[in-house]
């Protein structure tokens, strides 16, 4: 029996039923003792004593209380009272996509919007093992701010659930299907769903490619006036591809052909790969929205690019590219480059590009996203104008992880294409920052400059530690030199290694990085600190470091390092100029920074 209003469930009073399902029936209700709405799903006492319906319950709770995700609604308990069970989760305001369709189909813009995040959301159950197996438009909402919030995992599957279990799901969907009581939806039921086969994330990428077809036709890709007849759709015939908006982008239309293939084997296996074709496909349409009429833009932001697989093993690639663009950036004289720690104080947030560029105070921002696999690196990017919102640039790179330096390269070239900066041809080389052709010690110097980035013992150790196997790949990378000089200083400043033992293998590193590159500014930089730190010689220090300075002007660590001299030497107006030089080109960093006042600087 449903529920009515002012009925009590524990400290929860319902409101309002907002819908049911077989898994449970849902009522908005009021948390009394928190002061808050939320949403209440009640197994129906029909079902409070099937075994395998409670148990499907409690797995449900389960499978939310495993997942935390901006675009998978939250669950805040499983409560009993007066026989009733019930999960109490977030309240997500707005309509579900299956609302918004029933009036027509959406545009194909927002359309892709929404399909990304329901991607993302996917992507993070599929990363923790979990199989939706019931992903369709009633179980979508869209908040009123565009947040897409996947709900009812009352049909999860987890990985580690045994054969027998698998078995037993099987059974049950094949006796449910023949009396007509689907244990699912079937208009969004893969051919090994409704056969009754066991499954995998597959059932729900062919789901998704089934919401994706009709949010973008406002009709479903397989009908019928009956169970049967939709069964026999799904199993036999093929979507109107045909009849898809003729604004419908190729790479969506490919993407969903993938997606609905009949052949699990043959059908798109990683839900991150839609991810990123929708994200291309998003960003095409919009290219050849210019600039301003020769307006130069001179500052930029490079966000760091997101680890599309959420793979903690292949976070280290996802910075270190951020990192390298950034570094090949900086070298354009005509451009201002936010630092690597000004930006990396976003990463893993979700702030609009142009909201970070206005706190930024940049003219255009750098967004991309990053999946490896196998030996193959897929990479899309997006560049955006601060000042309108409008992309500048969008472009999807799929190429050898051999190729990974072309790749830098190309980047870093349109990108200073797009903001009209004119480089002389004999400047053109400064956007190949290259310091190896080694593949392999690219990588493991950019795995020392991601444990090297955490400040930690443990992870300066271990970044001294790739940066050390890089150089007996390549024994001519100066830049690895360069990551153990400065892997051993901040271990002598945190007091985790004696100055005595430190600082000798910092100035040995440096000095060997020089003799390969003397123009190599880190190498300098740290060069310059020891001078002054350990041998306090802040004449030579000051040479070294002005050096290190002229040789990279867009390089805030020399001007911190000057910064610093200049104050130990008691001039503090000059110091300030160096601290507020440096404060410009990475703000709000991290790790210790230079802080100035009216006549003194300091270190926090």
């Amino acid at each position: 029996m449903a529920l009515t209003a002012g009925t009590r469930l524990g400290s929860y009073e319902v409101l309002a039923p907002l819908g049911a399902g077989g898994m449970g029936e849902v009522y908005q209700a009021r948390d009394t003792k928190l002061g808050r709405d939320v949403a209440l799903k009640v197994l129906p006492e029909a079902f409070a004593h099937d075994a395998d319906r409670v148990a499907r319950f409690e797995r449900e709770a389960q499978v939310l209380a495993s997942l935390n995700h901006p675009n998978i609604a939250t669950i805040h308990g499983l409560e009993e009272s007066g026989g009733s069970c019930y999960l109490v989760m977030e309240l997500v305001p707005g309509k579900t996509l299956a609302e918004r369709v029933a009036s027509g189909a959406l545009p194909v813009e927002e359309v892709l919007r929404i399909c990304i995040q329901i991607a993302d959301a996917l992507g993070a159950a599929h990363q923790k093992g979990i199989t939706h197996r019931d992903v369709k438009p009633a179980n979508i909402k869209v908040t009123p701010e565009g947040r897409v919030k996947v709900l009812d995992f009352g049909l999860a599957k987890a990985a580690h659930e045994s054969q027998a279990e698998e078995q037993a799901d099987a059974e049950t969907m094949t006796e449910m299907t023949q009396t007509g009581a689907i244990l699912g939806t079937p208009s969004y039921m893969s051919p090994e769903q409704v056969r009754g086969e066991p499954v995998d994330r597959r059932v729900d990428i062919w789901a998704f490619g089934c919401v994706l077809f009709e949010l973008l036709l406002g009709q479903r890709p397989f009908r019928g006036a009956s169970v049967a007849e939709i069964i026999a759709c799904v199993l036999k015939t093929e979507p109107e591809w045909q009849a898809l908006p003729t604004r419908t982008p190729a790479r969506v239309r490919e993407l969903l052909r993938r997606c609905l293939e009949k052949d699990r084997d043959r059908r798109l296996s990683d839900i991150a790969d839609a991810r990123m074709d929708i994200e291309a496909a998003l960003l095409a349409p919009a290219t050849g929205r210019p600039a301003e009429p020769d307006r130069v833009i001179g500052s930029l932001a490079v966000l760091p690019f997101v680890n599309a697989r959420g793979d903690p093993q292949m976070e280290y690639l996802s910075d270190g590219l951020t990192e390298s663009i950034i570094v090949g950036l900086s070298h354009l004289p005509q451009l201002r480059v936010m630092s690597r720690s000004a930006v990396f104080r976003y990463k893993g947030r979700t702030e609009e590009a142009q909201v970070v560029g206005h706190a930024l105070g940049v003219g255009a921002v750098l967004t991309g996203n990053v999946l490896q696999r196998g030996e193959t690196l897929l990479v899309s990017a997006e560049l955006v104008d601060v000042k309108n919102g409008w992309q500048l640039w969008g472009a999807q790179y799929r190429r050898k992880v051999r190729d990974i330096f072309a790749m830098e390269e190309d980047i870093a070239k349109e990108i200073s294409k797009k903001l009209r900066l004119k480089l002389a041809p004999e400047k053109q080389n400064l956007l190949a920052g290259r310091y190896t052709d080694n593949v392999e010690a690219y990588h493991l110097y950019l795995k020392g400059r991601f444990y090297w980035a955490k400040r930690t013992e443990e992870g300066l150790y271990k970044g001294i530690q790739y940066f050390r196997q890089a150089i007996e790949l390549d024994p001519t990378y100066a830049l690895a030199y360069a990551g153990v000089a400065e892997g051993y200083v901040p271990l002598a400043v945190y007091c985790h290694l004696a100055p005595k033992d430190a600082c000798p293998k910092a100035r040995a590193a440096a000095q060997a990085a020089l003799e390969i590159d003397p123009k190599l500014s880190e190498a300098r930089t740290v060069l310059g600190a020891i001078i002054s730190y350990y041998d306090w010689d802040q004449e030579n220090a000051e040479k070294e470091v002005r050096q290190a300075a002229a040789l990279e002007p867009n390089y805030p660590r020399a001007r911190q390092v000057l910064a610093e001299i200049l104050t130990i030497s008691g001039r503090f107006e000059e110091a300030v100029i160096e601290a507020a030089r440096a404060l410009e080109l990475r703000p709000a960093r991290p790790e210790p920074e230079c802080v100035y006042g009216d006549d003194v600087l300091f270190r926090t």
